[in-house]
């Protein structure tokens, strides 16, 4: 709800939408009381998804400890104890894994891994419209976190790591739920899981659909997001070699945008403004349909031979009307003191409200075919995959229109909502009209010259051609760039539950910059990792691991550029080394532990655009831990944990201002709490408390410049309760 100091003296809808939400749940959670008592649960349900090439796991026959690199995962059990209803925010729980922007609405959910931006991934396949907001949770059902130069597997992406989405698919024995969702900001949510092990009778036949609706409110009130999801899969065996996948992802978002503020001059956050208070506009339009649909053959040659052609298409159309962002323009004050916007000086409590429309489509077209196998020499069995990629995706954006919605006091809390906006896209709207096409060669093997020793070795050939335009009728600017990559390392067993190994990777990333003689030549990144993995009793499990990696050729402006002209080299240099240790394992035979902490220094070490020295908005530490408690035999389950991250600089040092200011924001502690219940086979309860001890903290970090503007508050203090139905 509105805070007390509020200009609007109506009680918020999330108010009602609170009591709705909590009655249905509570009411729900009384009726399963009188339920039957708590019974042994059912055997746990085979997947069937092994066969097809959806997990980073499932390329190849090669066990997870067995890998050069480190693998983070949250599987399905994690990603439910956890319950965020934003999927996104369960990255962060993972060591080096953090954000520098969200948008409540739909917006861009921006990850960085080891310092660098992180790529999306649907099933192994890149999709670079899914950055968190186009994917529902109801679909996902384990998300795993590739560390390092990944460019072997997935061709020009960050040399940082990228992001794993493994979606649901038919298990063999039927199973459906419904689960009900509501929170104290009013939020409501239901989703629905159905699967059929033999479709219309037919044991070659499965089937699983997911859905859910959602009603999602922000904690001040005063924005909400809609948003409908479906998601069928088909599973087929023709005959005993041959299997088919076919799912059609669909999605329709609408709602508005969540309120940024500035931040006081020394780096507060204006005492005006809470979690409760909304900044802007209430007439924020936000509209995303997103078409996703994706298919996959898989057929075995003898006992040793796997053939996989998959191929994906995405279509995404959406449409924005924003006008409740503000900047605080006395930034300027550095530059030019006596700097007005329209005519009206700025001081550091005031600044400029404005909005903006906009629409963009983009569609993706994806084919990959891999022939996996393994084969016997000297002795031991040795694992091999040759594969060929080509994508193709086009995107049109249109220009931002601006419009000037006045000035906002920060000390005149009446200012803050702003008048009622109706912005429309003029029908001949210019925009960026972009399009990129990949065609890529791969092979990976894994050789073992002893039983305890595994050698990977990799390459890939990618070439990129880009076409970029400003308009669709304008005639486009083209570039083609080519590049190999390798990786290769080892990976010894020291004893039957200690592993260490050793990676070397590269990864190359295209630039859309010109420099004086046509594009500049991609950008490119190597690095170097040292782990141990150990594999205990209990289950176990602890990976630490030390890194550096290394990007070069980054964009930087022409130092001989003269007067007006804005031409690129490629010069720049950026370095992260850091390290992370996570571990977990059953302490007994109802608690375990997750425990998960990383340290990343990030720097520029060759001038990038006037930066040198540490870069903005990754702080040094990040990381979780949770001690969780589950008994069959009872029923009861719980977990108590914490996230933290270390303090964010907002600036990096500049090579005019060496010892500049970088101005941090404090970093956070979170405490999360669950507590659940089966009552049979048929009934559970689960409550989650989300930052229990209600701390103020700040999770998108302005637009990388300082504090004028951007800054969001993370979630406050709330409850959720979630009631499932099983049969």
């Amino acid at each position: 709800m509105p805070s007390s100091d509020s200009p609007r003296s109506a009680p918020s809808p999330a108010a009602g939408k609170t009591a709705l939400s909590l009655a249905v749940a509570t009411a729900l959670a009384a009726q399963m009381a009188t339920a039957q008592a708590p019974q042994e649960p059912t055997e746990e349900l085979t997947v069937i998804g092994t066969r097809f090439q959806n997990s980073l796991v499932t390329r190849l026959d090669v066990p997870e400890e067995e890998l050069a690199s480190t693998l983070d995962e949250l599987n399905e059990q994690t990603l439910e104890d956890l319950n965020f209803l934003r999927l996104e925010e369960t990255f962060l729980t993972l060591p080096n894994v953090v954000t520098n922007g969200t948008n409540f609405a739909g917006g861009n959910f921006f990850i960085n891994v080891r310092g660098f931006f992180a790529d999306y991934l649907i099933n192994n396949r890149p999709v670079q419209i899914f950055r968190g907001s186009g994917l529902d949770r109801s679909a996902v059902e384990t998300i795993e976190v590739l560390k390092g130069p990944t460019s072997i597997v997935f061709g020009p992406v960050g040399p940082g790591g990228i992001v794993n989405q493994v979606l649901k698919t038919p298990k063999l024995e039927d199973d459906y739920s419904v689960d009900m969702i509501g929170n104290t900001f009013g939020s409501f949510r239901v989703e629905l899981d159905l699967n059929e092990g033999a479709l219309f009778g037919q044991d070659w036949l499965r089937g699983r659909l997911t859905a859910a609706y959602s009603d999602e409110d922000h904690p001040s009130g005063d924005v909400s997001r809609e948003a409908w999801t479906i998601r069928p899969v088909i599973e087929a065996d023709i005959g005993s070699a041959t299997s088919v996948q076919a799912a059609v992802y669909y999605r329709d978002l609408e709602g508005g945008f969540e309120p940024y503020f500035p931040l006081n001059v020394d780096l507060t956050v204006p005492e005006e403004i809470t979690t409760g208070t909304f900044i802007g506009s209430a007439t924020n339009t936000l509209n995303n349909e997103y078409v996703y649909a994706e298919a996959q053959v898989v057929h075995d040659f003898l006992d040793n031979l796997k053939l996989t052609v998959r191929g994906s298409y995405l279509d995404t159309q959406g449409d924005q009307a924003y006008g409740n962002g503000f900047y605080r323009y006395s930034y300027y004050d550095d530059y030019n003191p006596d700097y007005q916007f329209n005519g009206i000086p700025f001081d550091d409590r005031t600044g400029n409200r404005y909005g903006f429309v906009r629409a963009n489509e983009e569609e993706q077209v994806y084919l990959d075919v891999q022939l996996a196998g393994s084969f016997d020499l000297f002795g031991q069995k040795h694992d091999a995959l040759l594969g060929f990629t080509y994508s193709d995706r086009e995107s049109f954006n249109t220009n931002f229109l601006t419009e000037d919605l006045g000035i906002v006091d920060l000390t005149d809390p009446s200012t803050f909502i702003g008048p009622a906006i109706t912005l429309e896209l003029p029908e001949d709207a210019d925009g960026f009209n972009n399009q990129d096409e990949l065609t890529s060669v791969y092979a990976e093997v894994y050789l073992r010259p002893h039983e305890r020793i595994t050698v990977p070795f990799g390459f890939r050939w990618d070439e990129v051609e880009e076409s970029r335009a400003t308009s669709r009728l304008a005639t486009p600017e083209v570039r083609t760039e080519s590049d190999t990559t390798i990786k290769t390392g080892i990976n010894a067993s020291i004893t039957d539950s200690v592993r260490v190994f050793y990676s070397y990777a590269e990864s190359f990333v295209p630039q859309a910059q010109l420099s004086r003689t046509g594009f500049l030549n991609p950008e490119r990144g190597r690095a170097h990792e040292v782990g141990v993995k150990y594999r205990g009793p209990r289950g176990l499990s602890v990976d630490a691991s030390v890194f550096e990696i290394t990007r070069e050729d980054l964009a930087v402006f022409d130092p001989t550029n003269e007067p007006g002209e804005g031409f690129f080299v490629a010069a720049g240099e950026q370095q992260s080394t850091g390290f992370e240790v996570s571990a977990s394992g059953n302490v007994t035979d109802t608690i375990s532990l997750s425990v998960n902490f990383g340290y990343n220094d990030v720097e520029i070490t060759e001038e990038i655009f006037g930066n040198i020295g540490q870069v903005s908005l990754i702080p040094e530490y990040n990381g979780s831990a949770y001690i969780n408690y589950n008994s069959l035999s009872t029923g009861f389950r719980g977990s108590i944990g914490v996230r933290f991250t270390g303090d964010v600089p907002l600036r990096s040092p500049t090579v005019f201002d060496p010892d500049r200011d970088l101005g941090f924001v404090d970093g956070y502690a979170i405490a999360d709490l669950m507590l659940g219940y089966r009552f049979n086979d048929s009934w559970d309860v689960q409550l989650n408390v989300f930052n229990a001890l209600d701390n103020e903290y700040l999770q998108a970090f302005g637009f990388g410049f300082g504090a004028g503007g951007g800054f969001t508050f993370g979630q406050p203090l709330n409850a959720q309760l979630q009631v499932r139905w099983t049969y």
